[in-house]
């Protein structure tokens, strides 16, 4: 499993307890402990998922303050996250056999 496909199911997986927007989407990732994206990167891969069909955004226009882009998971979206789940854990299984091949020290 590549970066990009880790970034999508973080994003993915933090979107499926609440929608949100870009900003406060990458900052509840970051303090989950995944650093992997940039702001930068965050807002491509939201694009990528938008145009997949595995969020939707719609327009927050508060009284005060800037329009801003509200992202949330669609059915689609949690599919794939189910569909995925099988993939990541294969592959954590994968890292736990080769670092018990690798020697401690």
């Amino acid at each position: 499993m590549n970066n990009s496909a880790l970034n999508r199911l973080y994003i993915l997986g933090s979107l499926s307890e609440t929608s949100n927007h870009g900003y406060a989407l990458h900052d509840q990732i970051e303090k989950k402990g995944f650093n992997g994206i940039t702001s930068g990167g965050m807002y491509r891969v939201l694009r990528t998922l938008d145009d997949d069909g595995l969020i939707k955004s719609t327009w927050d226009t508060p009284e005060k303050g800037p329009a801003r882009r509200i992202y949330d998971v669609t059915p689609a979206g949690r599919d794939y996250m189910v569909s995925e789940r099988k993939a990541l854990h294969d592959h954590i299984l994968q890292a736990k056999r080769l670092l018990d091949q690798i020697p401690r020290s």
